[in-house]
């Protein structure tokens, strides 16, 4: 019967202690911040859901350090299946713009542009590489691939395998392949690596109606 009274107290303290806690909590995360974060997108609320938790059971300097690193983590699953994007021409223009945001550019017979909008690396070089293969496959008689590639500031050596691996590919189906608007940085890997050699210098141009212009009025051999 003596243990009750210990027992009630304990308790009673870890009870206020939780409330301490859950109080902290919700100053640094207000209600009315997460219905908004839960409206806008529910894997962030997830995260902050997370995050929340882990500030009340293990501190907030803690919590903190989580949020970071899956933010962290949240960043790096993003920028490994980034949206390859298709590229048609604004009627009465040299501008292209992707098909799903522009409901006026249209595809040219025989041409395929992408746009890939971020650095290409070993965390999304394999989907690259099948994004842009299988954009092929859609699309039969294609002869010219023009890859956009503004957006694309770095390239690393898994990246550009996996470059070499489309331009396998545009070889098997006779496709000269092109590159527009890469970057410096970019150039510079796509030197390193042997890959600027291999498509040709003079496939390289500065935007995606220049590439589209020379590609069609050059020889059309494989690149």
């Amino acid at each position: 019967m003596t243990r009750l009274p210990r027992l009630c107290a304990l308790f009673a303290l870890l009870a206020t202690l939780a409330g301490i806690l859950i109080y902290v909590a919700l100053r640094l995360f207000k209600p009315g911040e997460l219905r908004a974060i839960a409206r806008f997108d529910l894997f962030e609320f997830g995260l902050a859901a997370v995050t929340l938790l882990a500030v009340v059971l293990i501190g907030v300097e803690q919590g903190i350090a989580v949020a970071v690193g899956l933010a962290i983590l949240d960043r790096v699953r993003l920028s490994a299946r980034p949206q390859l994007h298709v590229l048609g021409r604004i009627p009465g223009t040299t501008s292209w713009a992707p098909l799903a945001a522009d409901v006026s550019a249209a595809e040219v017979p025989g041409i395929l542009v992408l746009l890939f909008a971020t650095p290409l690396w070993y965390a999304n070089a394999v989907h690259f590489r099948d994004e842009v293969i299988g954009a092929l496959t859609r699309t039969p008689g294609t002869r010219i691939l023009v890859l956009d590639a503004l957006g694309m500031s770095d390239v690393d050596y898994t990246g550009s395998r996996a470059l070499s691996h489309v331009l396998d590919d545009c070889e098997r189906q006779h496709v000269t392949f092109g590159v527009a608007r890469a970057g410096d940085h970019a150039h510079e890997m796509l030197q390193r690596s042997g890959l600027v050699q291999r498509i040709g210098e003079s496939h390289f141009y500065s935007s995606v109606n220049q590439a589209v212009t020379g590609l069609t009025a050059g020889p059309a051999s494989p690149s």
